[in-house]
């Protein structure tokens, strides 16, 4: 399993860039990898970049500035500052007095610097238009590489581990906020005081931590996914999305990798009410993809928003199929007031470490506990049972999840759980209501108890019947445009709720 740490948040790519003329400067894509609060007032994001470029001899140097929105310069439009003109040759500076190009990258989160080598790409460790500017590499930025790829007469580059700080925005979500920045690059043949600009790519967008898409990848044969998608806008508004199996280097690139899942949707999701699908095959239900030889190549899921945004939400799900040494037999979430108790139990386990507890706020996982494993050493083949509470006060529902992790820190998640949100009166809750693609979640009482569901039609006829569920949660599909009665009967006890829903017209 590859061993990267990824929180359930994406990057939204948006704005249409302006491209200057002589070679094609395309498809920037950002992927965010996690948030730390590192220093108090400050968060650090670690993101990953993409791009494509033609080959071309004259982009031998590749630069590329970042800044955050409000920051970035104005000013590229007017022709006597017009940076990065290919006509002109102006190129940003850090701290030029009199220079034309107003030192617009003392604004800038971050500048990279590539070497575009015939048989390798590296970073430079200065700019040379202005050597005061800091620029990003291994030695000011660890952990940061990049690699190329060659797609038709493209060369595309992913930079990963890109990592900027900015201040902690105000606001109750600080660092889990909608975070916006905009970013130029341009090429050269050279990478001195006044290199030839050879073609740019500018204003060029990107915001994350909405929309939210979070998933994982079922093991069993054929392979399955699951995908949930939240947001923090208040009007509905309809996504789409595609699935990718990675062809193997973990890197997204959609002319390489293998398409799956193809403009699924429409689905609406506001703030409230996402939209969430588990255990989904794909398009062709005998894909090639979805046999064992693929159990351990991520996932990606591609998510657009027409109506809302001109943009691309990348996430990447790379969990491993690869067997834990822990057998989970169940793992169950209920609320009781302004707690929830998590509960668990596994059969056996081996050279475990314990279980991270993790919940969804605000678009990103993070880890609330951690319980460690029973078992002596963290080897058994005792039944051992395990519990969790937190203290929840959220009004809209909640997800939990289990990180499992061995003594050699690998890790594998559980299915998620879901509660209802503190002083919600329903003992059933409906997402979304409406439906517009004939699919519900249905999020019953905390209690663990066997249920029998019965979905009726405006005329009273039952349309689905599902006996024995035992989960606090199900998604239903496959029904018409209309009004429906969801009838649900304790098992033991013969209690019944009900509750209405619609599905509208697509």
């Amino acid at each position: 399993m590859k061993r990267r740490l990824l929180l359930m948040a994406v990057v939204l790519f948006s704005a249409a860039p302006r491209i200057s003329a002589q070679c094609n400067f395309i498809s920037p894509t950002v992927e965010l990898n996690f948030i730390t609060t590192p220093v108090a007032g400050f968060c650090d994001i670690n993101f990953n970049l993409s791009f494509e470029i033609n080959q071309n001899a004259g982009s031998k140097y590749t630069f590329i500035h970042l800044w955050r929105t409000n920051d970035y310069h104005t000013w590229v439009t007017n022709p006597l500052y017009d940076a990065y003109s290919t006509t002109q040759n102006k190129q940003p500076e850090f701290n030029n007095p009199g220079g034309e190009s107003l030192n617009i990258l003392q604004n800038a989160l971050a500048t990279i610097v590539l070497n575009n080598d015939i048989n390798s790409v590296t970073f430079e460790t200065s700019y040379g238009p202005d050597p005061d500017a800091p620029v990003k590499n291994p030695a000011t930025n660890p952990g940061i590489t990049v690699i190329r790829q060659i797609v038709g007469a493209n060369y595309r580059y992913t930079i990963s581990n890109v990592v900027v700080r900015i201040p902690t925005p105000p606001g109750p979500n600080g660092c889990s906020s909608a975070l916006s920045f905009t970013g130029d690059a341009w090429s050269s043949q050279a990478n001195n005081s006044n290199p030839p600009i050879h073609c740019s790519m500018l204003n060029w967008s990107y915001s994350i931590n909405d929309v939210n898409v979070t998933g994982f990848r079922n093991c069993t044969v054929p392979l399955r996914y699951t995908i949930n998608l939240t947001t923090t806008q208040t009007a509905p508004f309809d996504v789409y999305y595609d699935v990718y199996v990675d062809d193997g280097d973990n890197v997204f690139n959609a002319a390489l990798d293998h398409l799956v899942v193809n403009d699924n949707g429409p689905h609406t999701i506001s703030n409230g009410s996402g939209y969430s699908a588990g255990n989904q095959a794909y398009d062709d239900v005998n894909s090639p993809y979805s046999a064992i030889a693929y159990k351990n190549n991520s996932l990606w899921y591609v998510v657009t928003a027409p109506t809302i945004f001109s943009n691309v939400a990348l996430y990447e799900t790379n969990n491993s199929c690869a067997t834990l040494p822990v057998n989970l037999l169940s793992f169950n979430a209920s609320r009781n007031g302004d707690r929830v108790f998590l509960k668990w139990v596994t059969a056996s386990e081996q050279n475990s470490s314990g279980f991270a507890i993790e919940r969804l706020n605000n678009g990103i996982w993070q880890e609330i506990g951690f319980v460690a494993s029973q078992a002596t050493g963290g080897t058994g083949s005792d039944r051992l049972m395990y519990q969790y509470n937190d203290l929840n006060t959220e009004k809209n529902i909640t997800q939990y999840r289990l990180r499992q992790v061995d003594l050699d820190r690998v890790s594998k998640y559980s299915e998620i759980r879901s509660v209802k949100g503190y002083g919600q009166p329903s003992k059933i809750i409906i997402y979304p209501n409406p439906s517009v693609d004939g699919k519900i979640n249905v999020l019953f009482n905390d209690k663990e108890v066997s249920r029998d569901i019965m979905v009726l039609d405006m005329n009273s006829r039952v349309v689905k019947q599902i006996t024995s569920v035992n989960t606090n949660s199900i998604t239903l599909t496959g029904f018409a445009p209309g009004m429906y009665t969801l009838r649900v009967v304790v098992t033991k006890t013969g209690e019944q709720s009900v509750e209405k829903f619609v599905v509208s017209q697509r």
